[in-house]
């Protein structure tokens, strides 16, 4: 899987395996959006057996801009849980 995309959504939860973590996760007016996946070492049997080894993760809902010169620059703030 190359990639998830999450549209006008509330509280969805993506969750990956081990074969598709690297994959980018695109979001547009969706709120609650969390992102799950294996810790960096653990299996995806190991984490069927104890989900404590599966991460929950938020995905930013807000963002900071600044205008500098002809430019801005954007940033996530931290992720509401």
């Amino acid at each position: 899987m190359g990639m998830v995309n999450v549209e006008s959504s509330k509280e969805i939860k993506v969750t990956l395996n081990n074969a598709t973590r690297a994959c980018k996760v695109q979001t547009c007016c969706s709120r609650s959006v969390f992102v799950r996946f294996p810790k960096s070492g653990a299996s995806d049997q190991e984490v069927a057996e104890n989900p404590k080894l599966l991460l929950s993760i938020p995905i930013g809902e807000q963002y900071e801009t600044v205008i500098t010169g002809d430019e801005i620059k954007t940033e996530v703030l931290e992720a509401m849980e």
